[in-house]
């Protein structure tokens, strides 16, 4: 994987025309207004929070991040928000968990956002744009990417993707750790029922 990363040519095309399917399903979705948070809270869109003035660059650079992880096995996926019931002073209310974007291969699932930071641009005086990754593997590497002075966030995102890649092999590790652990308690308890099986078996035979 490590080098089919680093022959990865990654493409932030200049339009929006042949986005990738996740990216033309959420663009109009996230073109309603707001800054795309209360969009996640309603509707399966992009992880993507940005003013409208952002919005074009923030989804070429999921496009572009999108067709590069496929291109290494992984699969895209864009969750449906999670209602849950909650209690405002009294009052019963509706909330949701909002949609999610993650990365798949495997057993691993890294979730991913766009939204913008704090600091602003020193080239065009707008908020930086923030890629982060959601879930990361603690001690693993860098888990967000912004523009800076002398590098946008486009000329960092192979960066990003090595670092999404390293968590993936982190998680999946792990999921086959607890997997084995799982294997081997389910074998222990087969082997205990079938002693005691067979023990049954010997007291009833002395019974007779």
């Amino acid at each position: 994987v490590r080098s089919k990363i680093e022959g990865l040519s990654i493409e932030c095309r200049p339009t929006l025309d042949d986005a990738h399917p996740l990216v033309k399903m959420s663009s109009p979705l996230l073109r309603e207004g707001g800054d795309g948070r209360e969009v996640r809270h309603r509707r399966r869109c992009v992880a993507v929070e940005v003013r409208p003035e952002q919005l074009d660059r923030a989804l070429r650079i999921a496009d572009g991040l999108f067709r590069a992880m496929e291109s290494l096995g992984y699969a895209v996926e864009v969750t449906e928000p999670q209602p849950f019931p909650r209690n405002d002073r009294g009052i019963a209310t509706q909330d949701a968990v909002p949609s999610e974007t993650r990365l798949r291969f495997g057993d691993a699932v890294v979730g991913i956002d766009l939204h913008e930071g704090t600091q602003l641009s020193a080239a065009e005086g707008k908020p930086v744009l923030v890629l982060e990754i959601t879930n990361p593997e603690p001690g693993v590497g860098r888990s967000s990417w912004c523009d800076l002075k002398t590098r946008s966030l486009e000329s960092q995102l192979k960066e990003a993707v090595r670092e999404i890649a390293l968590n993936a092999v982190v998680k999946q590790a792990k999921a086959d750790d607890q997997r084995q652990r799982e294997e081997e308690v389910r074998r222990e308890a087969d082997a205990k029922a079938k002693a005691e099986r067979e023990l049954q078996m010997i007291r009833d035979l002395d019974e007779r």
